[in-house]
């Protein structure tokens, strides 16, 4: 990410002492600078860290199909800032290669192991569970960006942490997204879910799900809460990203040319959507 395109990494929690532990965030350099549009990827659970969408993938096919990288160049090749969320570190991974358990080829396999013992490593304050650390990189990095629009593009469990991020920012983010590609997401919106969050996901978002039908085949329409589901072209949950890209960006595209006209003209302004 940083050689090829350029991505600047953060360690956070940012006003941390120096003995807390850290995890990392990566954004592109115009975050901060970009008036237009700001791309948000948020991966799914597991293993992966910022910029994997698949262990497996990245080791046994390719990076294009088990990693971010043909997002950030789809999103840069449009001029979109982009942050790359890392939901799953919750301690500091900087400490294993000094823990003499460490076994680095359990990075590099894609069998569940399980350790000898538990080890203790520093937790990271902002960063105890997916939804917070979502949370914390949107108020304190992704919202001091100046862009318009808002994009989102979310894997399997990172729909959870966007349908999160909704309710908690509802005044500095709902009014600037634009539209939300869920990849096969494992997202929820039931009927006692907050109103403005139903608007938002029911008329901006589509869902990418698993299905042997052709990329984009309709399989169920939006309803007054859920989004639109579509084919992404494969049958296999961890491979719908990579599959379904070719449809996302026409689909990012459409959404926030559509809602230009009508953006909001202040940034933060609170008007549901």
């Amino acid at each position: 990410m940083k050689e090829q395109h350029g991505m600047q990494e953060v360690l956070i929690p940012m006003e941390a002492a120096a003995d807390e532990g850290r995890g990392n965030i990566f954004h592109s350099a115009d975050v901060l600078e970009n008036t237009d549009t700001l791309l948000l990827i948020i991966q799914g659970s597991g293993a992966v860290r910022a910029g994997q969408w698949a262990r497996a993938l990245c080791i046994n096919d390719s990076l294009n199909t088990g990693s971010i990288l043909p997002y950030l160049k789809e999103a840069h090749a449009r001029g979109w800032a982009t942050v790359v969320m890392n939901p799953n570190q919750w301690t500091d991974d900087r400490e294993l290669p000094d823990d003499p358990d460490f076994d680095a080829s359990v990075f590099l396999s894609t069998e569940k192991r399980a350790r000898s013992k538990p080890v203790e490593r520093r937790r990271i304050r902002c960063s105890s569970n997916p939804s917070e650390h979502c949370q914390y990189v949107w108020e304190e990095i992704a919202s001091k960006s100046p862009a318009r629009d808002v994009l989102i593009v979310a894997h399997s469990a990172g729909g959870p942490c966007t349908l999160s991020l909704l309710r908690h920012a509802k005044e500095s983010l709902v009014p600037r997204v634009r539209a939300i590609a869920f990849t096969d997401s494992v997202h929820f919106v039931g009927k006692h879910e907050e109103e403005h969050v139903k608007r938002v996901v029911s008329a901006r978002a589509v869902n990418y799900v698993t299905s042997d039908e052709p990329l984009d085949t309709l399989l169920s329409e939006s309803t007054g809460a859920e989004c639109k589901r579509v084919s992404a072209g494969h049958t296999k949950h961890e491979h719908t990203s990579a599959s379904a890209i070719s449809s996302v960006f026409p689909f990012l595209d459409s959404k926030r040319t559509a809602d230009t006209a009508t953006a909001p003209s202040s940034a933060t302004s609170s008007s549901d959507p």
